[in-house]
């Protein structure tokens, strides 16, 4: 008799579990539309870029994935900026060019490394070639013309409050 309760007991609560499921939609169809995600590849970053208002210049030699070049102008600074998707195609680039490196001892070097604390997740960065960078990754998922703005926006912003870092003429 005990068994049998607990039987009944445990096929309740199963149904409880199963019709709440329901009535809250958690089914597959429902969860896969939820977690679709979205990714740019370079041909609609360029649109997207181009539904805000910049003028795009293509840059580099390889059509199969190019970076896109932008000015954005600020109080002080008028600011050329590439966008790139990176080559996993889990990112998107935003980064400007600030000019020569400072050499490899330098005490400025430092700087940029505390420096890359405040601005982050924007950061302070020097190529191959000796150039010294500013760079944004973004994480491509569901980037939409708002977040691309905020974040073109807060760029040229970083790279004018640093200017005292980084320019030096």
């Amino acid at each position: 008799m005990y068994n049998g309760f607990m039987q009944k007991v445990l096929f309740a609560f199963m149904a409880l579990i199963a019709l709440s499921l329901a009535l809250l939609g958690f089914t597959d169809q429902g969860a896969g539309t939820q977690n679709a995600v979205t990714k740019l590849d370079y041909q609609s970053l360029k649109t997207m870029i181009a539904q805000l208002g910049y003028e795009i210049k293509t840059l580099g030699e390889d059509a199969t994935k190019p970076k896109y070049e932008i000015v954005v102008k600020t109080e002080g600074f008028t600011i050329p900026m590439g966008l790139e998707v990176s080559p996993s195609g889990n990112y998107v680039w935003i980064t400007a060019n600030l000019g020569k490196a400072p050499a490899a001892g330098s005490e400025v070097n430092s700087e940029f490394l505390r420096e890359n604390g405040v601005i982050q997740p924007c950061q302070f960065y020097t190529t191959k070639s000796d150039f010294l960078m500013i760079g944004l990754p973004i994480d491509n998922r569901n980037i939409d013309s708002v977040v691309l703005r905020r974040l073109i926006d807060k760029m040229a912003g970083d790279v004018s409050d640093t200017s005292d870092l980084w320019q030096t003429e």
